[in-house]
């Protein structure tokens, strides 16, 4: 019977683990990170304020700062103040950091015997930097949110560390010298739950996006992980496979470099980096492992001469691969997830160990309905079938595997005993890529992987250029609404501005004449603007008409548009109001500003404003009449002692000082 804590199903949230209500805090951020993560997820958090609180932790603005200049290294300026970095790095990525930062600091040692901190932390953040120094070169993902992300993947088994010490002492005891699969089977077993998914639980608990906490329960490069959808999701989490070869290479003993650089190069195919580009990446993975190390106060053994040893590495190599007698060895292209199906026991794994030298991973099966449900769990890239296997051959396969989304994007290679004609034509029909004639050497087998490799990769440049392109697509739509809003609005105030509210004049005063309507307009100015800014200074003026705006809008009617028309001058449009009506909403307003004096500081001032009314008429022929209109009314409550509502009545002359105002800029 199972031992486990909890329940095998893997849980939705942290809050699904019973087994938690009993165990140990699991690892939380504290101090200053605590808070920032607290008011990240206020909506109107400032990144003055975010600054502000790191300021108080000098040691984190450090790490800030220097996360930031690793960040920026497009030719900007260094970042020196943690203002600066907080802009550059970005709320997310700052509340990310901070989380991982303040584990580290807090969570040094612990009571679990056997689980070295020390050397947890270290691989951490070398596989931090790894992910981050590769997402800076195929720019999927922000890189420093990449380091984030690499440096907490594997913070589940600080967790189990945390909750169960004297459980997970000995079952650490027990996996010495396991694989990674192991120990997460072990895991299993004991808890009901391993490391990559309590890591994956927790990301999602701090607020990780879930393309981050999907990923990380995929790593590393186990078979066990979660379905990852194709295009930027499957590339992210190539990103973090890779970025875990890298960590082991970089922190690998000599005499073992020898067995991973294979696999390693083969990775770094799939990105496009040669062997020089690989070298150089390495040094500066080295390089700022020991940067951090020092910075985090954690262990490091970066070395210099892991860069050459991959290039020595390459060229003792390069003639064992140039020769193809060991076979795929060191792929030029991408190693691929590969299915292979063949009746053949022997020619199975034979082609498995082929396929496997080379660094491609390999799922195997023995015939059609056993591939079916391989394919669906293995998710592979490529399909190597036999054509001439008994029951659900490999054409039937194929055709069958096509009518699903992943057999879209499948590539499928046929082997055949037969030669003929009628077989190849079949086996196209079916919806074969290609097909290589039984038997073959490794070299053409090689060459055959290199178009399957190159054909995928063009499709999952296509598919990654269809997302990029209707993201852009999007932005530029997000960004084109934001920018007819910016010209819309008036920065200081929020209002609508005076080239927007003229806009709506015209278009309200065409409805009101289509359906022989009403409509009115409130012009209105503060009274004794000039004084404010001349005893209180431009800053408190400004205040003082954000004061006046957040008044009008609050006790306007719903229907009711208000904007700033410049200085201290608004306007009211009053759809479907006439004289009467409006009067009243201008008095409303007018008595309002009165009851409610401005506060600056120690200074308690009352604000008035004088308005003037102006309602559609015949002797109107014009939305700018009409506002013109309302303006000579505006200027007659002023002359009669202001903090008073005047109003245009029909046959009152349209003074041309007026015409003259409503015509200028303000």
């Amino acid at each position: 019977m199972r031992r486990g804590i909890v329940d095998r199903e893997t849980p939705a949230t942290l809050r699904d683990l019973p087994g938690l209500a009993a165990a140990a805090p699991l690892p939380s951020p504290q101090g200053v990170a605590l808070e920032i993560m607290r008011l990240s997820g206020e909506e109107d958090v400032s990144l003055a304020r975010i600054a502000s609180v790191l300021k108080t932790d000098p040691a984190l603005s450090g790490r800030m700062i220097k996360a930031a200049n690793v960040a920026s290294l497009s030719g900007r300026r260094p970042v020196a103040s943690i203002s600066d970095a907080v802009m550059v790095l970005g709320l997310s990525t700052v509340r990310h950091l901070a989380l991982g930062f303040s584990l580290i600091s807090h969570y040094r040692k612990g009571n679990c015997p056997g689980f070295d901190y020390a050397e947890f932390w270290s691989q951490s953040v070398l596989l931090g930097v790894a992910a981050q120094a590769l997402s800076q070169r195929v720019r999927l993902a922000a890189p420093e949110e990449m380091f984030a992300c690499g440096m907490l993947a594997e913070i589940g088994r600080l967790a189990f560390a945390t909750l169960y010490p004297r459980e997970y002492g000995e079952l650490i005891a027990k996996a010495d010298r396991i694989s990674d699969d192991d120990l997460r089977a072990m895991e299993q077993d004991r808890f009901g739950i391993d490391h990559a998914e309590m890591a994956s639980l927790m990301l999602r608990d701090w607020g990780f996006p879930e393309i981050f906490t999907n990923i990380v329960v995929s790593t590393p490069c186990d078979r066990r992980g979660v379905a990852i959808a194709e295009g930027r999701p499957r590339s992210l989490l190539d990103v973090l496979r890779f970025s875990c070869r890298l960590r082991d290479y970089g922190n690998a003993e000599a005499d073992r470099r020898r067995a991973l650089l294979a696999p390693l190069v083969a990775g770094a195919a799939h990105f496009d980096i040669d062997a020089d580009a690989l070298s150089a990446m390495a040094t500066d993975i080295m390089h700022l492992w020991h940067e951090w190390a020092q910075i985090l106060q954690v262990a490091d053994h970066a070395s210099d001469t892991v860069a050459n040893e991959i290039a020595t590495g390459l060229e003792e190599d390069a003639p064992a691969g140039e020769s193809g007698e060991g076979g795929v060895a060191t792929p030029a292209e991408a190693p691929l997830r590969t299915l292979v199906v063949d009746d053949d026991r022997v020619a199975l794994q034979s082609l498995k160990e082929l396929l496997e030298r080379g660094g491609h991973a390999v799922r195997t099966a023995r015939d059609g309905d056993e591939a079916l449900v391989a394919a669906l769990d293995f998710q592979p890239q490529l399909l190597i079938a036999d054509l001439d296997m008994p029951g659900k051959n490999g054409a039937r396969l194929c055709a069958t595997l096509r009518q699903t989304e992943l057999g879209k994007q499948l590539y499928v290679l046929a082997l055949t005993e037969n030669d003929d004609e009628q077989t190849m034509v079949s086996a196209f029909s079916a919806g074969v890529d290609d097909c290589i004639v039984k038997p073959f050497s490794p070299r053409l087998l090689e060459a055959r992987l290199r178009a399957a490799a190159r054909t995928l990769r063009q499709q999952e440049q296509l598919a990654q250029d269809i997302v990029d392109i209707r993201s852009l697509a999007t932005d530029l739509a997000t960004n084109n609404r934001r920018l007819q809003q910016a010209a819309a609005t008036d920065p200081l105030t929020g209002l609508p501005n005076r080239r927007y509210m003229l806009d709506r004049l015209d278009q309200a005063w065409s409805a009101a004449r289509r359906r022989a309507g009403k409509l009115s307009c409130v012009a209105i100015d503060i009274d004794h603007f000039k004084s404010i800014n001349d005893t209180l200074g431009h800053a408190a003026g400004d205040a003082a008409l954000r004061h006046v705006a957040i008044l009008l809008r609050a006790k306007a009617r719903l229907q009711d548009m208000v904007a700033r028309m410049g200085g201290e001058e608004f306007l009211v449009i009053c759809p479907d109001t006439d004289l009467d009506e409006a009067v009243r909403c201008a008095e409303r307003l007018r008595i309002a500003l009165a009851d409610t004096p401005f506060r600056e500081a120690s200074v308690v001032r009352p604000i008035t404003l004088s308005a003037g009314v102006a309602c559609i008429s015949e002797r109107l022929a014009t939305a700018e009449d009409l506002l013109i209109a309302a303006d000579n009314a505006l200027y007659r409550a002023k002359e009669a002692g202001r903090n008073k509502v005047s109003i245009w009545r029909e046959g009152s002359v349209i003074k041309t000082a007026a015409a003259a105002w409503a015509a200028a800029p303000h």
